[in-house]
């Protein structure tokens, strides 16, 4: 009876283990008050998602993550401009870890009450 007991256990430990040790692939930012639009600058494609949350979260949705993957997603870092009541979501480094054949995906959840617009990085810009 105590090993039909433990086995439960001992597969809800494995699965915790598991995603403990996974790398991070996402972060979070909590908007500033009144941001009238929120402005995302990555270096690839990205898909946004309006949700009921009050946070913005940003996820690197490429299969296998390498260290410097992960360190391009906690790289990224949100700056508000006062004046014009902006966030701007860009990567203090590059993302050159990746394949230059393999796309890179982002989903971005920003809360419904915001507007946003993507910059993809890689693309050139038409002026």
């Amino acid at each position: 009876m105590k090993t039909l007991f433990l086995i439960p256990l001992l597969f809800i430990n494995m699965i915790l283990w598991g995603q403990a040790n996974q790398p991070t692939k996402h972060k979070t930012f909590l908007p500033e008050e009144d941001c009238h639009l929120a402005l995302f600058a990555l270096d690839g494609q990205a898909t946004i998602y309006a949700w009921n949350e009050p946070t913005i979260k940003i996820v690197l949705k490429n299969e296998g993550t390498t260290p410097r993957t992960e360190d391009y997603i906690q790289a990224i870092e949100m700056r508000f401009h006062e004046e014009e009541r902006v966030m701007i979501f860009r990567p203090t480094l590059p993302l050159k870890s990746m394949d230059n054949n393999t796309p890179t995906y982002f989903d971005i959840y920003v809360p419904r009450h915001m507007r946003y617009q993507v910059i993809d990085l890689t693309q050139p810009l038409l002026l």
